[in-house]
Formats: structure tokens, C-alpha cells, sequence
């Protein structure tokens, strides 16, 4: 039966799904690594999976998913409204969703329309820095000399976690490195960091919203 391939290509992976027009359902196929070659690795994995399964169109999202798109001569939507459009459909309950990438960050605010259905209100982006991205936390594990996972298994395990700020990774840095010559432990700064990158977005994303629940934290 044949499906159509979806292709989020991100700043460090890359997710593909199937989407079935007759039964409307959606199968998740993988996330790889691109190791920063989005086209080659993105090429292959479409090759894989169309050898697997009859693809009858791709289309593309993702901060990288543009170019790929145009290459392949194929559809292109915005990661933010994918994102969006996406929860209407799958989860209609959620009012408000944070999503954080790697590069990346949004805030979705969803509305109830007349018909009592949700609708989209607003999304918001910050302003281009590294603060409010998944990369601040990426930067922070590897200060640490950890990976991400173990970097967030660290940070559930703080009992008491450090006030580090938030407004700037360099900034963040230097906090860390004093809270560790003071003798902080290391799962408190690690969790001082994650609450550091939350309140960022909230003070950045959320300023002069009103946020209602149901909420959704998103995001690699």
C-alpha cells in the first residue's frame, strides 16, 4: 500500500514517519544522526526506505528540511506549524506546548474555536541565541564530560538544585565553573542548568502570555 514519507531533518538528526492516506494512521520509521551531513544521510535513509516500502511522495520539516526539499522537488512545511498542526490532530486537549530543538525553540499557544475544536492562536519564537535551545543544555553536558542522557539522569537525582543564570550560555558557564570551586554537587548544578534553560523560555516566550493547561514539553 502506498505511503507517504515524511522527513524532519533537524540540526543534528534526522525522524521519518509514514503516513497512510486510506486508514489516515502514522507509523514512526526512526531517528538517526546525521554527524553533520543532513543531505547525505537524509538521501540514504530515503533510498533505505523506499526499497522497503512503495513511497508514492515525501514531504519535508525541519530547520534543514528547505534545501532537502528542493532537491528532492518535494513539499516543505515550516517545523513550527508541522508542529502545531500536528498536536491539533493528534492531541486537541493541549492548550499550551514548549518545544525545544537543538537549535531551536518555540512556544504554541492553542485556542478553542466555536465549534469547540482547537485552533492556533500564536507561536512564538526567541531571538536567535543558544540560551534557549537544546544546545545550551548539549554545551552544558559536555562541560560536564557526559553525554545528554546521563547529563539528565544527573539532574534527577539533584536534591537541591543551584541558581544558575539562564540569559546566556557564556554567562552560564562561568556560574557553573564558580559553583563548582565552591563545592556545589554536581547533580545540583547539573539541575540548576535544565531550571536555567526553562526559565529562560518562560521569561523570554511566556512574557504577556496567558498560559493554560493542559501543557506539553517537547523536543529532543
Amino acid at each position: 500500500m502506498s505511503r507517504i514519507l515524511g522527513i524532519d531533518a533537524g540540526s543534528l538528526t534526522i525522524k521519518a514517519a509514514a503516513y497512510d492516506p486510506s486508514s489516515r494512521g502514522v507509523e514512526e520509521l526512526g531517528i538517526i544522526d546525521h554527524k553533520r551531513q543532513p543531505v547525505q544521510e537524509a538521501l540514504r535513509l530515503i533510498g533505505k526506505l523506499s526499497a522497503e516500502q512503495e513511497i508514492s511522495g515525501i514531504a519535508f520539516t525541519g530547520n534543514l528540511g528547505e534545501g532537502l526539499a528542493e532537491t528532492h522537488h518535494s513539499f516543505y512545511v515550516n517545523p513550527h506549524l508541522a508542529s502545531a498542526e500536528a498536536n491539533m490532530r493528534l492531541f486537541p486537549h493541549l492548550k499550551t506546548i514548549l518545544n525545544i530543538g537543538a537549535s531551536s525553540s518555540c512556544l504554541v499557544i492553542i485556542r478553542e474555536n466555536k465549534e469547540g475544536g482547537p485552533e492556533l492562536d500564536d507561536i512564538v519564537l526567541p531571538p536567535h541565541c543558544s540560551a534557549g535551545t537544546g544546545s545550551f543544555l548539549n554545551q552544558s553536558a559536555s562541560r560536564f564530560g557526559c553525554s545528554i542522557e546521563e547529563f539528565a539522569v544527573l539532574a534527577l537525582a539533584s536534591k537541591n538544585p543551584e541558581r544558575i543564570s539562564g540569559t546566556c550560555s557564556v554567562f552560564a558557564g562561568s556560574d557553573m565553573i564558580d559553583k563548582q570551586q565552591k563545592g556545589a554537587r554536581r547533580e545540583d548544578i547539573a539541575a540548576g542548568l535544565h531550571y536555567a534553560l526553562i526559565r529562560h523560555l518562560l521569561g523570554t516566550l511566556g512574557r504577556g502570555k496567558k498560559l493554560e493547561g493542559p501543557y506539553s514539553f517537547q523536543g529532543g
